[in-house]
């Protein structure tokens, strides 16, 4: 099994509340008040430079594959038409 280190620990962890369906809708100040919480508990360093680029960099890197899904998505539409029929 492969080895985290701690940035990426943090961004597993950053990810966990932003993308968990328990946090829909919960005010950002909750969220992040979670993941601060979360940094404590684990002993984990954090400071308010780190929080924002990590914030940043989640969010600019769902925006890329959502961007590229509906691409693909797009460019695939005929291809794709009876797949909601499976379910």
């Amino acid at each position: 099994m492969a080895e985290l280190n701690e940035r990426e620990k943090k961004i597993i962890s950053f990810m966990f509340v932003m993308m968990n369906p328990a946090t829909v809708g919960v005010p950002f100040s909750v969220k992040d008040g979670l993941i601060r919480s979360m940094f404590l508990m684990a002993e984990r360093k954090f400071d308010e430079v780190e929080m924002t680029d990590l914030g940043e960099a989640c969010r600019a890197e769902i925006k890329a594959l959502m961007q590229g899904g509906m691409k693909f998505i797009d460019k695939h539409k005929d291809s794709l038409k009876g797949l909601s029929d499976l379910g």
